[in-house]
């Protein structure tokens, strides 16, 4: 195949690669057909060093460019955890790959309790860092199944591939066992707890946004119990 064809397969089965089309000055093809390939770019020899260097940083930039947006897009500037909106789309694909292959799938609604007291004694700076670090401790204890987003303020979300219901009360219990250790924020020593609802698919729903509103309200059940503690949504 020539370099139009081979961009071409190149870029469809690895679309995170940037190509630059090089060719002779006598090729069959034009920088009209690189672009249409998906070519990021395309030069025709003879050319010097310098021109090759500035389109190549060029390219560089502009890639740069595309994952700082991607990251503006779906990941949250302050944890760097997926934001909402990646969390709705991985969670509306793992609810499709549920149906097709039939599992249980446990969204788990987790809110910090009392977190305006730490922003208010400490400083938002403080009340900063704690997020951070509730983000790494719930990170660090992920397993394969389960991931976790920021959605907003002090609200996290766990989805987790289960088999069983008791499945999700097991991942809660470790969520809250991971935050019991004390924090150090600026000098500041400070212990904190989370209210944790349960929903889970299919009992209690077989879309995104009723299994999100289900697991909320199970979350501000046990915020209204006194929190350090989780619960599913009971109907």
């Amino acid at each position: 195949m020539n370099g139009i064809a081979l961009t071409e397969e190149l870029i469809r089965k690895h679309p995170e690669v940037t190509v630059m089309v090089m060719t002779a000055f006598t090729s069959e093809y034009s920088e009209e057909d690189a672009i249409r390939s998906g070519a990021s770019d395309f030069i025709r020899k003879p050319f010097t060093l310098a021109e090759f260097s500035a389109r190549l940083q060029r390219m560089i930039r502009d890639r740069n460019r595309m994952y700082d947006l991607q990251d503006l897009a779906f990941f949250d500037a302050l944890t760097g955890l997926p934001n909402r909106k990646m969390f709705l789309d991985r969670t509306t694909q793992a609810l499709e790959h549920a149906k097709r292959f039939p599992h249980m799938f446990a969204l788990l609604f987790l809110d910090v309790d009392n977190f305006k007291m730490i922003n208010d004694s400490f400083g938002h700076t403080s009340g900063d860092l704690l997020l951070q670090e509730i983000a790494a401790r719930l990170s660090d204890g992920l397993r394969k199944s389960e991931t976790v987003a920021r959605i907003s303020g002090d609200e996290f979300i766990v989805t987790a591939t289960i088999n069983k219901a008791d499945d999700a009360a097991v991942i809660a219990a470790r969520i809250l066992d991971s935050l019991s250790p004390s924090f150090n924020l600026q000098g500041h020593t400070c212990w904190v707890s989370c209210s944790i609802g349960i929903s889970v698919y299919p009992t209690d729903g077989d879309n995104v946004d009723i299994l999100l509103k289900k697991a909320d309200s199970a979350m501000y059940q046990i915020k209204e119990a006194g929190g350090n503690n989780y619960g599913f949504y009971k109907g």
